[in-house]
């Protein structure tokens, strides 16, 4: 479990449209909670897109200002923000070097923190110095807040809500949209604590293509300290740390680009009874044709449904619990394409989420719904001019007619075309459209297996690695894509192979899922390669070929010896799970391996 800060004691007294405030402790600086919005509108009822991101409504404007009512400058650096302590959203970290002035506010929305405000259930605003001590806290009841209504609190202690937002500025004000608002850092997710070393066969993905067959890796508190082959580096104190041989070969975390992690309850849908207009190959012309099939909502949107949907079984943490076990039986260790409003619950368990708190890199923008020609965009040209944005997940191109082809066009001349740009599928695109993602330096998301069901065709990624695109490799989702990175890996390999003319070399196949991907998500100094002062997520699989490379390819899910999460084995074989946790696990399948997914 992530580390909590001690549960502060807040008083609730419950009186119509008030609520009491708990005052700031003496002993510290005066600063303050002055002003909150749990329920921000949304677009079909004339929100307001206060953060400027191109989102409008709760889950991205939902927002604490914090303002420095006293008469000296207060440095905030690393204090901490949070909601309901002990539950509710994880905690996050208010950057270096930010210092309110006297009268002075800042902002941090939801879009940069990560934090839920609850309405239904009641909730917090709770601020604490970086040592821990109750700076102010404030707290609403369930189902009180109102629309567009900020709480705002009074000088008798009580809370009020505001005739309309004033982010940044005092009540009083007149406040015209955007807000620059405060990035707020959650701490690493499944953060480990202590020291430990594993040997194995280390396949580090760094530029050199370093291969350390008498590998070993010191990992403290979920950071990679040191790689070495041979004899451990004499500057180095092992004593004490415990030392865990694998016999296999460890690689980077592979990485998930392309998912929808919500439907992957559903099996392989039978798309050969659904062709549509056949191309060459057989299969649907572009994505909106097999939407609209009838079987669609039978097969794939009513399992997802019934289980994530709260008049239903309401079981979307469990789901989503048995979908990230999946992911990491696979050696993944960081997926895209969860719920786009996810649960607190379960948005940082077993596997990365990438769009939510990792690593403070989560400037992270993702669209699924067709490419429209008025589409603006400003969140993605504000992010790309100021060198915040991460990445942009966009869905185009998927497809294998003109129009598919044509989506490309609107991105250009929208003045989309950014080097954060991480094209999902681009099935219908072109050499000439490739080169112009080549010159900017975006990068590609090749899932050919859903691909070649749907359109009976797959991505020219021929095209694109001659135009010297980045291409990551990703599975799609379950009704129609493999189960993982390692099962795609295998795809991809074979459509190399028989198609191509092995024009991918085994090395480049197993960067798509590594640092490939890692470089698209602008993660590359964080995972992806294995090399000292990276997160260790780590995969161990079984040492069967001689090529460290083709190992990886040619692996099936009983190999995965060991996933690694920020230093926190979460599953593998038994021996090396009873080794690095304990009890601390429970038995997952037939092939003797350990899972825990409580961490």
């Amino acid at each position: 479990m992530k580390p909590r800060l001690p549960a502060a004691t807040l008083v609730l007294l419950m009186m119509l449209s008030t609520v009491p405030l708990v005052a700031g402790q003496a002993d510290v600086p005066d600063v303050r909670i002055s002003e909150v919005l749990v329920s921000a509108s949304s677009e079909d009822y004339d929100g307001v897109d206060w953060n400027g991101d191109g989102y409008i409504g709760s889950t991205s404007d939902q927002f604490i200002e914090i303002w420095n009512a006293g008469s000296t400058p207060v440095d905030v650096s690393d204090w901490w923000l949070d909601d309901e302590e002990g539950g509710g959203s994880p905690p996050c970290r208010l950057p270096w070097d930010t210092v309110l002035e006297p009268n002075a506010r800042v902002v941090i929305f939801r879009a940069d923190s990560g934090i839920e405000l609850d309405y239904y259930g009641g909730d917090s605003a709770v601020l604490r110095t970086a040592e821990g001590a109750l700076v102010d806290s404030m707290s609403w009841p369930d189902k009180d807040s109102w629309w567009d209504r900020p709480y705002i609190p009074l000088d008798n202690g009580t809370l009020w809500k505001d005739d309309a937002p004033t982010p940044g500025s005092h009540e009083n004000a007149t406040v015209t949209a955007p807000i620059a608002g405060l990035r707020c850092y959650t701490a690493l997710d499944h953060l480990h604590s202590g020291a430990y070393v594993l040997t194995g066969r280390v396949v580090t993905m760094d530029d050199a293509g370093t291969v350390h067959n008498d590998g070993s890796i010191l990992v403290e508190d979920g950071i990679i300290v040191e790689v070495w082959n041979g004899d451990a580096p004499s500057d180095l104190t092992l004593e004490g740390v415990p030392v865990h041989h694998t016999d296999a070969t460890i690689y980077p975390g592979l990485l998930d680009l392309h998912n929808h992690l919500h439907y992957n309850t559903a099996p392989v849908w039978p798309v050969e009874n659904h062709m549509s207009s056949p191309n060459e190959w057989g299969g649907y012309q572009n994505r909106y044709q097999w939407k609209n099939h009838p079987d669609y909502s039978e097969f794939v949107t009513k399992p997802k449904m019934l289980l994530h949907g709260g008049p239903y079984f309401d079981l979307e943490f469990a789901a989503m619990k048995y979908v990230e076990a999946k992911v990491i039986v696979g050696g993944t260790t960081a997926s895209q394409g969860a719920p786009s409003n996810p649960d607190d619950a379960y948005a940082s368990v077993l596997a990365r989420n990438i769009e939510d708190w990792n690593f403070g890199r989560d400037e992270i923008h993702t669209k699924v719904t067709e490419l429209e020609s008025d589409y603006i965009g400003n969140h993605i040209k504000t992010g790309n001019a100021s060198q915040e944005l991460d990445a942009w997940f966009l869905h185009l191109g998927e497809g294998v007619d003109e129009s598919s082809r044509a989506e490309f066009d609107i991105l250009v001349a929208n003045d989309l075309l950014v080097g954060e740009l991480v094209l999902i599928h681009g099935t219908a695109l072109t050499a000439t459209e490739f080169q112009k993602m080549g010159e900017v330096g975006a990068s590609l998301v090749w899932s050919p297996l859903s691909n070649l069901l749907l359109y009976g065709d797959t991505t020219d990624v021929a095209a694109a690695k001659a135009a010297g695109v980045n291409i990551a490799l990703a599975p799609d989702w379950s009704p129609s894509g493999s189960k993982s990175p390692l099962h795609e890996l295998k795809i991809a390999d074979l459509w190399d192979d028989e198609i191509l003319g092995d024009i991918f070399t085994d090395e480049e196949m197993v960067r798509m899922v590594t640092s490939n991907a890692a470089d698209a998500t602008s993660w590359e100094e964080h995972v992806g390669r294995i090399a000292p002062g990276m997160a260790a997520d780590l995969a161990v699989i079984d040492s069967n070929q001689i090529d460290p490379y083709r190992n990886l390819i040619d692996a099936v899910d009983p190999d995965v010896r060991l996933t690694v999460i920020g230093g926190m084995a979460l599953y593998g074989d038994a021996d090396l799970m009873e080794a690095m946790r304990g009890d601390d696990h429970e038995a997952a399948g037939m092939f003797g391996k350990r899972i825990d997914v409580t961490a």
